[in-house]
């Protein structure tokens, strides 16, 4: 029987991630812009979505690998967002040039660290669809920052942080986990700690 339950738990959870990766596919195309970001250090992304009929929705996500007992299990929570921030936020992103930031690759300037942490824009809209990531950039000292692309992606983040706590959340999500080891991928490294 034990058997049994070691054979099933691994497909279930295959089909799990399946069907969420179709939901955000989905989603994908049943959007009029979306921005999405995912921020170095800790397992959390911030997405923002404008509907096609003029709606926002935003939420950020927390994901986790769980390890019991020689089984790997994936577990995502999301915080919504009000619509209303929702839309706030994302005009704001918008007018702080979210979506023109100039990449360290189109500017050939990216500085790179050894075990860098790094955040990661995605940005979908009908004119402009595109990805690009900064490394470290939560260690930056803004008056100094050069080259500009960078300063301004760390003001973005820094805009952010100021109007949602994600650590606090972060830390209340971390509190409702059972026991177990958990880990998670940020920038180079993957990162583990234990509930007991």
């Amino acid at each position: 029987m034990k058997k049994l339950i070691l054979l099933i738990f691994p497909v279930i959870s295959s089909l799990n991630i399946l069907i969420s990766q179709n939901k955000n596919i989905e989603k994908n195309f049943s959007v009029k812009k979306m921005y999405q970001i995912h921020f170095d250090g800790l397992p959390r992304t911030l997405e923002l979505v404008e509907m096609p009929n003029g709606e926002f929705e935003g939420h950020f996500k927390i994901k986790l690998d769980r390890e019991n007992k020689n089984i790997t299990q994936k577990i995502q929570r999301e915080v919504p967002m009000t619509k209303n921030d929702a839309k706030e936020l994302m005009l704001m992103l918008e007018n702080m040039g979210i979506e023109t930031i100039a990449s360290c690759e189109e500017n050939n300037d990216c500085k790179e660290f050894l075990h860098a942490d790094f955040t990661t824009f995605k940005i979908n809209t009908p004119k402009n669809k595109r990805q690009y990531s900064f490394y470290n950039l939560s260690d930056l000292d803004l008056k100094n920052e050069k080259p500009e692309n960078r300063r301004q992606a760390q003001q973005i983040l820094n805009y952010i942080d100021k109007r949602l706590d994600f650590k606090i959340e972060y830390q209340k999500i971390k509190k409702e986990l059972p026991s177990g080891r958990y880990s998670y991928f940020s920038g180079n490294d993957v990162y583990s700690f234990e509930i007991k």
